[in-house]
């Protein structure tokens, strides 16, 4: 084993510009293999914790600036009364209100300001929600 392990050592010594190139392209061969299993599992993964993941799509908008996924809800209620496969639609809002709400629990009054975002009805019938309260 000893004898292995110095011939190694002098191998790598002798070829020291080979030894680079190698342990260099491994690096990043093994780099891009990670980066594209990291996005293989995203795509895979993504929205799983729903149990109706499947049947989730996200509508986007391609126009002259690139595509986004900002669209009205007369464009999303249009597409959804147009296609007989489509149960439910959600149009959630971009942009959280901070706003001011007061609730009484047990007689006292307690204020506190919080951000929401609006979304349409049919928001529970898409995304399954566990409420503790309300």
């Amino acid at each position: 084993m000893k004898t292995i392990i110095r011939n190694f050592i002098f191998v790598l010594w002798r070829f020291k510009m080979a030894m680079l190139l190698n342990v260099f392209g491994l690096s990043i061969a093994y780099a891009a293999f990670m980066i594209i299993m990291m996005q293989v599992s995203y795509d895979n993964h993504f929205d799983s914790c729903q149990p109706n993941a499947a049947s989730i799509f996200r509508m986007d908008r391609s126009g002259w600036g690139g595509s986004s996924a900002v669209s009205s809800r007369p464009l999303e209620r249009t597409a959804r009364e147009l296609s007989p496969h489509i149960k439910y639609g959600v149009v959630l809002s971009s942009w959280g209100n901070n706003t001011f709400f007061s609730v009484e629990h047990n007689g006292k009054k307690a204020n506190y300001k919080e951000q929401f975002k609006a979304a349409t009805p049919d928001l529970p019938h898409v995304f399954d929600f566990d409420f503790t309260e309300g």
